[in-house]
């Protein structure tokens, strides 16, 4: 076996995510080079690196292959997940016809078919976000992330749920299944994806008014100085050296295209506004965020929609009207 072939087997067990990206396009660069330049697993490296970037929010174009049928599925169920992105209706209904093709051709026997199939529901539970179907996105993703599938695509399935569960207004649930998806990823050594997690995982704690238990699950990383980490910092700092590290926040959530991340800089910052006095800079705050996360993570934007509504009830009349007076002002 190639080392080539080596690489594509770890890749079906242990499937691709944040992790993987960096040895997928060093691998992939090197494509030209006449070691490998015609190894016939060279096709699915192609495959798998495609499907990380859209499993990442990035859009890209999904080689058109036929065989292996098992890499034929995947790829399909990576036209399915860049449709859900870029929303071309024509696209998307073209790649889910794909999928069903591919996923009948692949054999009882073939040794990928599980993985590939496990892949297509986290694909399928996209697609079921993107129309508003929480009931077969949450069937779904609970079938990407059972036990037997690719620790990598498990760990995402189970950061999917979670976003669901706080989308149901539930973030006590969505902490457990962050925590889950945690645990599953600094157990696989998978330091990128145990991030993502820690950082969800913070952000339902903080949801729920733990705001001590958000500092401490992102302890580890304020040493590195991450931005996301001094965030839930940031109600230590003056008002505006703390809304200096907001809008850095959102700008690098923004460029990672990571919709947690960016919902925990609005609601942070939508909290401090309230907290100094400013209600109109706190609602346009929620307010954009939910137009921004309308489009790429609709489950996220009711987060705010519901902050936002729970203001309305707990202020009296006057300061909410008095707030959307000056923030539709401020607008004009």
């Amino acid at each position: 076996m190639s080392d080539v072939a080596d690489l594509v087997a770890r890749a079906w067990r242990d499937g691709v995510g944040p992790d993987d990206v960096s040895w997928l396009r060093a691998l992939l660069g090197r494509a030209e080079d006449p070691s490998i330049a015609h190894d016939r697993a060279l096709i699915e490296v192609q495959v798998f690196g495609a499907i990380a970037d859209v499993a990442n929010g990035v859009a890209v174009t999904m080689p058109n292959i036929a065989h292996p049928p098992a890499a034929a599925a995947l790829a399909a169920a990576g036209g399915v997940l860049a449709g859900c992105l870029t929303r071309a209706v024509d696209d998307l209904e073209k790649a889910v016809d794909a999928l069903a093709l591919a996923l009948a051709a692949i054999a009882t026997d073939d040794p990928n078919g599980a993985a590939a199939r496990a892949w297509a529901d986290f694909a399928l539970g996209e697609l079921a976000v993107s129309v508003a179907d929480p009931v077969t996105a949450v069937r779904r993703f609970e079938a990407a992330a059972a036990s037997a599938a690719p620790v990598a695509l498990r760990i995402s399935a189970l950061l999917r749920l979670s976003s669901l569960a706080v989308a149901r207004l539930d973030p006590a649930a969505a902490g457990i299944l962050a925590r889950r998806a945690l645990a599953l990823a600094e157990g696989a050594g998978r330091p990128a994806h145990a991030g993502r997690a820690r950082l969800a995982t913070a952000m339902f704690a903080y949801m729920t008014d733990d705001v001590a238990g958000a500092r401490r699950l992102l302890a580890p990383a304020v040493a590195t100085g991450d931005i996301f980490a001094r965030i839930l910092l940031s109600e230590l700092e003056r008002a505006g050296a703390a809304m200096a590290i907001l809008a850095d926040g959102l700008r690098i959530a923004t460029e990672r295209q990571d919709p947690v991340a960016y919902l925990m800089c609005i609601l942070v910052g939508a909290r401090r506004y309230v907290r100094i006095g400013r209600e109109a800079d706190a609602l346009v705050t929620l307010s954009a965020g939910i137009v921004q996360l309308s489009v790429v993570a609709p489950e996220l934007a009711e987060v705010l929609a519901a902050e936002r509504s729970g203001w309305k009830a707990a202020w009296p009349a006057d300061r909410y009207q008095t707030a959307e007076r000056q923030a539709f002002d401020g607008l004009g």
